[in-house]
């Protein structure tokens, strides 16, 4: 009945709204800082069966494009060594002819494997993001009117919009390098571990410098971004604002007030533009010199102990080769059992400086996109809110009762009614009135 739909909000409805700017706007119902997620199983609750099979073998390959890049210093460390051992001409021409097409094979398999994993991510976040919207728009068509009185129309638009950009970002290409790094990260611990454990233990000392330079760098140009657009953000709604009501600040002579908001909002993004450079310098300094910083000790103690590796296998050959070691003599003395078979090249520990290098990198750039998950939780969350909100009037639902047509003469009667906006619970409208409207009667409710 009409009494019913008028009657005051339900606890916990939305809450006043503050105003803001020259002509004020309305708080959003969404907007709180509670920092409330949905569960990874709401995030992916519109995912089909084709959808996770795709997303499965998208996680595959972009892990195995991640696993690939420490895999390359195998190979670099390869060539190193080749040219270390000095073999003559055909030889030699034929082992770097070797590694190189191992290098084109392992490129070209990296290739197709990005490709196949940033395809199918994005394919299964465009088509979730699909459904999402579509329960977004549905979910706010059917609101009721009260829900109106706290949320800005005008705002709707755009609401949508953002909430599932961030979602499907969220679920397509941040997920996409989430596993790239991840496993980049794993894969060259472990194989630095691999081929020198002892030396990746004493570069795990400097690895959080290299991991938190990077991930500084990540975060100093994201936080600078953020400042920035909304700097210009809040301009730009000035801008808007002043136009769409542009004969209010005429009549009321505020261009010049108008327009000086707008210059100061562009001297706080130019304000924010000078503070983050800063920060920005010092993480990109941070992040390369960390990085050769971890190169030089690991030089300093891969000398040593190359150093004293070919010192234990030294054999003094006298008058038939003088003094050889496992690296300086050939592969007949070390078969006879001669010369001593190194335990280690100078390549494996370039494998090992360089792959723990590479896989400290990749953690640190696990953050960003671990990041933009929860951003994507946090958006699902708040569409959620709006999904599953119960109404008190449904105008899409079948139930309830219908008025007899041939019963009905149009007599409207109104009995103890209470009323209040959802924005200002605290201003009672409607204080217990009751009156009878008439059939072909027409009744004006005045304020007072």
């Amino acid at each position: 009945s009409l009494a019913r739909a008028m009657q005051p909000p339900p606890e916990g409805a939305e809450a006043a709204p503050e105003k803001s700017g020259c002509f004020g706007s309305k708080k959003k119902e969404d907007d709180d800082d509670s920092g409330e997620l949905a569960s990874l199983g709401q995030l992916f609750q519109y995912a089909t069966p084709f959808d996770f099979f795709i997303m499965v073998v998208a996680a595959i390959t972009s892990g195995c494009v991640g696993a690939a890049q420490p895999g390359i210093m195998i190979l670099f460390a390869d060539i190193m060594d080749l040219a270390g051992l000095g073999d003559p001409g055909d030889a030699l021409l034929d082992s770097f002819e070797e590694v190189t097409i191992k290098m084109v094979i392992l490129g070209s398999l990296c290739g197709v494997a990005a490709w196949i994993g940033d395809s199918l991510f994005r394919l299964s976040g465009l088509r979730q993001s699909g459904y999402w919207r579509k329960k977004y728009l549905s979910a706010v068509i059917r609101q009721d009117i009260g829900w109106y009185d706290t949320n800005n129309p005008n705002e709707l638009s755009s609401r949508i919009a953002e909430s599932t950009q961030m979602l499907e970002e969220g679920i397509s290409d941040k997920l996409n390098l989430l596993f790239r790094f991840l496993f980049q990260g794993l894969v060259g611990i472990g194989v630095s571990f691999w081929y020198s454990w002892d030396m990746t233990l004493v570069l795990l000392a400097l690895s959080p410098l290299v991991g938190f330079g990077t991930w500084f760098m990540t975060k100093a140009t994201g936080e600078a971004e953020g400042l920035r657009a909304s700097a210009y953000a809040k301009a730009g709604g000035v801008a808007s604002e002043t136009l769409s009501e542009l004969r209010t600040v005429a009549a009321l002579g505020a261009e010049q007030k108008q327009a000086q908001r707008y210059v100061n909002n562009l001297e706080d993004a130019k304000r924010a533009g000078v503070r983050s450079s800063a920060r920005i310098g010092f993480a990109n300094g941070l992040m390369f010199s960390s990085g050769n910083f971890m190169a030089a000790v690991g030089f300093i103690y891969g000398s040593f102990k190359v150093a004293k590796e070919l010192e234990r296998t030294e054999v003094d050959l006298g008058s038939f080769g003088g003094v050889v070691n496992c690296q300086s003599t050939n592969q007949t003395l070390i078969d006879e059992g001669i010369v001593e078979q190194c335990a280690f090249s100078g390549g494996d520990i370039i494998i090992a400086l360089f792959a723990l290098q590479m896989g400290a990198q990749g953690l640190g750039l696990v953050q960003p996109s671990i990041a933009a998950l929860a951003k994507a939780r946090k958006a699902a969350f708040e569409i959620l809110k709006v999904v599953e909100r119960k109404l008190i009037i449904d105008p899409f639902a079948e139930d309830g009762l219908k008025p007899n047509r041939e019963q009905s003469h149009g007599r409207i009667d109104f009995e103890n009614v209470h009323f209040t906006y959802p924005s200002r619970p605290d201003q009672p409208i409607a204080k217990g009135y009751s009156f009878c409207v008439e059939p072909g009667t027409t009744v004006a409710l005045v304020g007072q």
